[in-house]
């Protein structure tokens, strides 16, 4: 079960485990979160009461029925530097916070699990097949992306996903619903059960990874996944444009798992507008002189721009797409 606290009273009796807790399991819920028109609507947090997935107490914050003097309390406690933070991908999540609250997880103990996952993938036998295969879609063969440059370039997958992927299964609480939640009811009061269930289930999904990964070994170096996390949630700085294939997909935005050198000069990107160094754009031979060239667009806003020429035209091989220029086959 969980505690909603929609009230002063309720907000106050949860903070004192909070504040004990060594770790929270932290996730948002909202209308379009991270996006335009977007809305804050539950901050979901979990503490750890036993060493089993069923010792976490969950507390569902009602945002929108508790002003922000009286959140102020839980705020403090989420961008601390004393207690560490997990989440399943803080991007949207912080660029809600900075939004509704004006502060930041980026001075914050923050730890993101989704970042965890990739780095665990080659300790679990990852092949190189495999990592492509996460990338591919309908149309988009596995034999195609080969001809695309993609070193350094990983799928994320979604905390709904992640225990069977781990193959630890997922875990449901009895006479919960989160099936049944509508993403349009998160700015409704009192909210549907189902989008509380659903709220609820995520902070115990995300119990169930913590405790895989702290298992084996995964969250260690603790420092290192915290800079890597900061990098990550930095990501979004504006709220993102419906529709915007480059800055949410379902592949890791390059230089997060490693930090470029501070004297590498940098440049944009034509897909995400990120500035970005050398190595982790796209590159031919070109022209006479056969030197290689530097495209406008970084390896994963090639791969995201080409999977959509596929959706749109119905799905023609890349071999075709390259014939008309469109496509920078790897010189890797």
């Amino acid at each position: 079960m969980f505690t909603l606290c929609s009230s002063t009273q309720a907000m106050q009796d949860a903070l004192p485990l909070l504040l004990e807790a060594q770790y929270l399991l932290v996730d948002f819920e909202g209308r379009l979160l991270g996006c335009e028109n977007g809305a804050l609507s539950l901050i979901s947090i979990g503490t750890r009461t036993s060493a089993s997935d069923s010792g976490v107490q969950v507390f569902l914050f009602d945002v929108l029925s508790l002003s922000k003097e009286a959140l102020q309390p839980l705020l403090e406690i989420l961008t601390n530097e004393t207690t560490t933070k997990y989440f399943w991908d803080c991007r949207k999540d912080d660029l809600e916070l900075r939004r509704t609250f004006g502060t930041s997880f980026s001075r914050a103990a923050t730890i993101d699990l989704q970042l965890v996952d990739i780095l665990s993938r080659e300790s679990s036998g990852e092949t190189e097949i495999m990592r492509l295969q996460r990338m591919t879609r309908r149309g988009h063969a596995v034999h195609a992306l080969r001809q695309l440059p993609t070193q350094d370039v990983h799928a994320l997958i979604s905390l709904k996903n992640a225990p069977s992927e781990h193959r630890i299964g997922p875990v449901r609480p009895e006479k919960h619903d989160p099936d049944g939640a509508s993403h349009d009811a998160w700015m409704m009061r009192p909210l549907p059960q189902a989008n509380l269930d659903y709220a609820e289930e995520d902070i115990r999904l995300l119990a169930q990874m913590y405790a895989h990964f702290d298992a084996k070994g995964y969250l260690e170096p603790r420092d290192e996944l915290v800079q890597k996390t900061a990098r990550f949630l930095c990501l979004h700085p504006v709220p993102i444009p419906i529709g915007d294939v480059y800055r949410s997909s379902d592949l890791l935005p390059l230089e997060v798992l490693s930090e470029r050198r501070e004297d590498d000069a940098v440049y944009p990107c034509k897909g995400c507008s990120r500035m970005l160094s050398r190595g982790s754009f796209v590159h031919d031979r070109g022209g006479r002189d056969g030197r290689v060239r530097r495209k406008p667009w970084c390896k994963v806003c090639n791969i995201l721009r080409i999977r959509q020429a596929l959706l749109e035209t119905g799905g023609p091989t890349i071999a075709n797409i390259a014939e008309k220029g469109d496509v920078t086959v790897s010189q890797e």
